[in-house]
């Protein structure tokens, strides 16, 4: 799994990176070191190669997308994908969102 930035907002690749590392996901790019893109994708999207779809539906529910953010890969890679069978590429929606850790996704019961 890979996260991409696909706004101009600096630090999303990174934060949704973390968040997706704190539940347990192995990424290609841990730091989410990723440049933000020069015109914003409005919509995220969660893409899989072939035989990663069920993978690439969980992510999408760890990261608040809808399922309908989740696609087949493109056959020219959204951006640098270092050889990920998942690729998020973080757009408007979720971008001003702070993602959920594992940390603050668990609460005690009262």
């Amino acid at each position: 799994t890979i996260v991409l930035n696909g706004t101009s907002i600096g630090g999303v690749a990174g934060s949704y990176s973390e968040s997706l590392a704190s539940l347990g996901y192995n990424l290609t790019n841990p730091d989410g070191a990723n440049d933000e893109s020069d015109t914003d994708v409005a919509a995220t999207a969660v893409y899989f190669a072939p035989g990663f779809e069920a993978e690439a539906v969980a992510v999408a529910f760890s990261i608040g997308a809808p399922n309908t953010a989740v696609a087949p890969m493109p056959a020219t890679p959204p951006g640098p994908i270092a050889g990920a069978s998942v690729v998020v590429v973080i757009g408007t929606d979720l971008a001003s969102v702070t993602p959920t850790t594992a940390a603050t996704s668990t609460t005690a019961a009262t």
